[in-house]
C-alpha cells in the first residue's frame, strides 16, 4: 500500500514517466523518430532523388501544369516535411521521456537540426544550411506555443494549493446530496 502511495505522489511530483519499461519504449519511440530525421536528410533523400520519386507523381496529378509548377510543390513537399518531422520528434519528446519539460523537448529537437544540417554540409549531394535549421524548428515551435497554454493551465493546477476554506461548501453539498 505504501508503494502504491508513493508512486503517485511521485508522478504527481514529475520524478517519473511511468515503469521503466514505459519510459525505456518512450525514450525508443523518440530515437526512432531522430533516426527517422536524420535518414531523411541523408544522400538518399535528396532534391534529385526525391524528385525523381515525387515528379512523376506530381505531373499525374497535375497533368497541364509545366516543369516549373511540379518544381515548386516538389519544394513544397520538402519544407513541409521538414516542419513536420521535427513537429512529430517535438511531441515524441514532449509527451514522452522529457513530459513536462517542453523547453529541453524544444532545445533536443534543435540539437538534432544542428546535427543533420552539419552532416549534410559533409555530403556533395545535400547542402546543410542555417535556413534550414530555422526552417525545420518552425514544427517545434508551432507545437510548442498550441501547447503552452495546456501545460501552463497544467502546471498550475499541480503546483497551486487549494485556498483555504474552498472545499467546505463541496463537502457541505455532498453531504446534503446535492453533488
Amino acid at each position: 500500500m505504501g508503494d502504491v502511495k508513493n508512486q503517485k505522489s511521485s508522478a504527481r511530483a514529475g520524478n517519473s514517466a511511468g515503469p521503466p519499461r514505459l519510459r525505456w519504449l518512450q525514450w525508443l519511440g523518440a530515437g526512432v523518430c531522430a533516426g527517422v530525421i536524420l535518414t531523411l536528410g541523408s544522400p538518399l533523400f535528396s532534391y534529385v532523388r526525391t524528385g525523381a520519386m515525387i515528379g512523376p507523381i506530381l505531373s499525374a496529378l497535375l497533368p497541364g501544369d509545366g516543369p516549373g509548377v511540379i518544381a515548386r510543390w516538389h519544394i513544397w513537399i520538402r519544407w513541409s516535411a521538414h516542419f513536420i518531422e521535427y513537429a512529430l520528434l517535438f511531441l515524441a519528446l514532449a509527451l514522452g521521456p522529457m513530459r513536462r519539460r517542453p523547453m529541453l523537448a524544444f532545445g533536443a529537437c534543435l540539437l538534432i537540426a544542428t546535427l543533420d544540417e552539419s552532416l549534410q554540409l559533409l555530403t556533395a549531394s545535400r547542402s546543410g544550411r542555417l535556413a534550414d535549421v530555422a526552417l525545420d524548428m518552425t514544427g517545434p515551435a508551432t507545437m510548442l506555443m498550441l501547447a503552452l497554454p495546456f501545460w501552463e493551465n497544467r502546471a498550475w493546477r499541480q503546483t497551486a494549493p487549494p485556498a483555504r476554506g474552498a472545499q467546505a461548501p463541496l463537502k457541505a453539498a455532498r453531504r446534503a446530496g446535492r453533488a
